[in-house]
């Protein structure tokens, strides 16, 4: 028996023994085939795409060892591409098999059961088009934008789907819509409040109840996302304003399934509300001490909380921070709430931060603008190191480009501890106008113009734009003007501008002589800094004097030198825009002058939602050389656009009363106050109060009647609205002093189409 289990004992070594072995032996064998240098990529699969780009997106290549990592990043990489269905990466010794399987080529992207939008406004708000690859990724993304797009026209209800559909060997991408009924909001209550009114918290929220002003923009449009944002936007409101335990209890949104309308209901707990209590600041940095930082601190002692304030004080105390080159500063909070005495005490700590690394960029909400356009303005890359700083600056830079309505920067976590992922949120901007303006003048009669311009030039970022005007009245007084430029702001794709126009006229000119002009001209911009850039042009004109029957030719150069600190392109807040613009004409040609012209504007939000703007400009004309008379039409023509409640050309020098042609003026001069406030801010509607002040004198014409400096004063009243279709602005001006030669003209309107 004891030989029996000796001998068992020894046949369960021999064996466990030959397992390890076994095993041991397998692994080096797998180790061993892993070894080899991959000598053979054999490539199967592919039709359209080619080889050379499926073989520049392996991570394996031509003699690098065989190994998990590098074949399981290949796989990657190439799916990574959007091009593929199904990628397989086998081996055999040292030759590599790839096996693909593409994506099929969009033939066509065709739209089924959509009544009430277009096919091309569905194609607008997708970024999908015929000739690319299908991917479920970007038809998914699709879906949604397409949802988005009829939920913004009220269609909150509708269901998309799709499908490929082979037709002849090619394939369409069909997207199936069942739009529903249209359904608008028609209450929106609140319950719980008595802090604030409901007329104030609907001020508040997004979803705002059916009302004719918002028959283009769609904000009383039902969205169950919006309704999400809303409680969002109601809690800011109530931390702006002190109520830190304010909370929202529910948002219901009840459908009257008989009239296809929202009642939403939001029941809130307003809470109580606090004021500031100690407040100090502990920095870890010697060159930053804690009595450097506290005036930078919004809000003091007593003064009712205000979260704004709080993220106000956090961004003042970082770019201190940035000043004294440290740019990696990290500023925190640590918040006491002493619900006893209804204080919140705040201590700002300021420390060094971890640098972080941009591991990804992802940019979503551009249907239209192209990804490089966006990526341009924010001047960091993958790999570069994360700098908020520089995304503020890059913010502004994209809100002033005019492209967008919102920027929204979020990170999440990247691959590895100091790595994150920076998604872009952009919200577009209508970019087009097609303006269309008619006018009456004793001149010329009746005046059309209709013009376009493209600022975002198929989601490129060139600029475009094309005019024409046209007069229909008396045929000694003709007005006929044609004018088209371009301009690519970043030409060859460095930070360059260049453009050129070219245009033509035949106008009754101010010297009551008919003058047929041609020419063209070209433009080079470049920045010199966050905020300024220069600009140079050269403009060639060949103006016949048709009534005289003589010919001019104009050779001019230009400088122009723009400083904007403003926050947005259309009614800023804040921020101020000086300009100056110097032109010589005579290096070339027989007309020869120099002519200067300023700008200055400020803006300021003195106190929430009330802007005072302040504009400045003056100019003047001048010939530069003895032997040349200054001629008319080289000297400027003021009126409304000087000071509102003058007709165009309306005042300055003239040769009698002001039934009579001005004669124009060599010198101007001009200011502007203003204060705008919202009149329905949520339908874009403002009101606003100005004066204004301004001259123009010193005509070329000899003779000429109110010849002096003398002050026109006017004050008034404007409605703005920017509405979806265009920025419609009307002025009712008050002449307060004038010339009795001077036109007045009380009441001006425009409008420009937007899309």
């Amino acid at each position: 028996m004891n030989d029996y289990n000796n001998r068992s004992k020894i046949s369960y070594k021999k064996l466990i023994t030959l397992v390890i072995s076994l095993t041991f032996g397998t692994f080096l064998m797998h180790q061993t085939a892993f070894a080899v240098d991959a000598q053979n990529l054999i490539l199967a699969g592919n039709k359209s795409v080619t080889a050379e780009t499926i073989f520049n997106n392996l991570e394996l290549k031509k003699g690098q060892d065989i190994n998990d990592g590098s074949i399981n990043a290949s796989i990657a990489s190439l799916y990574s591409t959007g091009l593929f269905k199904n990628v397989t990466i086998t081996y055999k010794g040292d030759s590599v098999y790839i096996t693909v399987e593409e994506n099929p080529t969009i033939h066509a992207i065709k739209y089924n059961g959509n009544q009430n939008l277009s096919s091309g406004t569905l194609n607008s708000a997708i970024s999908l088009r015929a000739g690319q690859y299908y991917t479920v990724n970007k038809v998914e993304e699709a879906v949604t934008n397409i949802k988005k797009k009829y939920t913004d026209s009220r269609y909150s209800n509708v269901q998309v789907s799709y499908k490929i559909v082979e037709v002849d060997g090619q394939s369409d991408l069909l997207f199936t819509i069942t739009e529903g009924a249209s359904a608008t909001i028609q209450k929106v209550s609140f319950v719980g409040n008595s802090i604030f009114s409901d007329g104030t918290l609907r001020g508040v929220v997004s979803s705002k109840e059916a009302a004719i002003w918002h028959l283009f923009s769609g904000a009383d449009a039902y969205n169950a996302d919006k309704v999400n944002f809303d409680r969002e936007l109601l809690r800011r409101h109530y931390l702006e304003n002190g109520y830190a335990d304010f909370s929202v209890i529910s948002a219901l949104a009840d459908l009257d399934e008989d009239s296809n309308k929202y009642f939403i209901t939001f029941t809130v707990d307003e809470g109580e509300q606090y004021t500031f209590g100690e407040i100090d600041v502990d920095s870890s940095f010697s060159n930053l001490p804690p009595e450097e930082l506290l005036p930078l601190v919004r809000g003091r002692t007593g003064d009712v909380y205000n979260a704004v304030q709080l993220n106000d004080s956090i961004e003042e105390i970082r770019k201190q921070a940035n000043r004294k080159g440290l740019n990696f500063a990290k500023v925190t909070t640590i918040i006491s709430r002493n619900a006893i005495d209804r204080t919140i005490d705040i201590v700002y700590t300021v420390e060094d931060g971890q640098r972080a690394y941009i591991d990804r960029i992802n940019i979503v909400g551009n249907t239209r603008t192209h990804d490089q356009v966006i990526r341009r303005e924010l001047e960091v890359a993958e790999g570069d190191v994360f700098n908020i700083n520089a995304l503020e600056a890059a913010k502004a830079r994209l809100m002033k480009s005019g492209y967008f309505t919102g920027v929204l920067f979020t990170t999440e976590a990247g691959s590895a501890a100091d790595r994150v992922i920076l998604n872009v949120e952009v919200s577009e901007n209508a970019t087009g106008s097609i303006g269309i303006t008619g006018a009456y003048s004793t001149q010329n009669g009746l005046i059309g113009e209709l013009s376009y311009a493209e600022t975002n030039l198929m989601g490129t970022g060139q600029h475009l734009n094309a005019s024409l005007t046209w007069s229909v009245g008396d045929d000694n007084n003709v007005r006929r003007e044609a004018y088209f430029g371009f301009t690519e702001p970043h030409f060859m794709g460095e930070n360059l501008s260049v453009g050129t126009n070219i245009f033509a006229s035949l106008n009754t000119e101010k010297d009551d002589d008919e003058h047929f002009k041609i020419g063209a001209g070209a433009t080079v911009g470049l920045p010199v800094g966050e905020f300024t850039s220069l600009a140079a042009r050269y403009n060639f004109t060949r103006d016949e004097n048709t009534t005289k029957s003589e010919i001019d030719y104009i050779s001019a150069i230009g400088l122009n030198a723009l400083l904007d600190t403003t926050d947005k392109f259309i009614l800023p807040t804040q921020g101020f825009r000086l300009e100056a613009d110097v032109e010589l004409a005579g290096l070339g040609g027989n007309v020869k002058y120099i002519r200067t012209i300023g700008k200055a504007a400020g803006h300021f939000e003195v106190i929430k939602d009330v802007v005072v703007s302040g504009f400045v400009t003056a100019g003047s004309v001048s010939a530069w050389d003895s032997d040349t008379d200054l001629r008319q039409q080289d000297t400027f023509f003021k009126g409304g656009d000087l000071v509102r409640g003058f007709a165009s050309d309306g005042l300055g020098p003239r040769i009698g009363d002001s039934t009579t042609s001005a004669n124009g003026g060599t010198i101007f001069a001009g200011a502007t106050l203003e204060i705008r406030t919202p009149l329905v801010k949520d339908a874009g509607i403002y009101i606003a109060g100005f004066a204004d002040a301004g001259t123009l004198y010193e005509s070329s014409v000899a003779g000429s009647l109110s010849n002096e400096s003398e002050i026109r004063t006017s004050i008034g009243a404007s409605l703005i609205w920017d509405s979806p279709i265009g920025p419609l602005r009307a002025d009712y001006a008050y002449v307060l002093s004038k010339n009795d030669v001077d036109d007045e003209e009380p009441f001006k309107f425009g409008l420009a189409f937007r899309y």
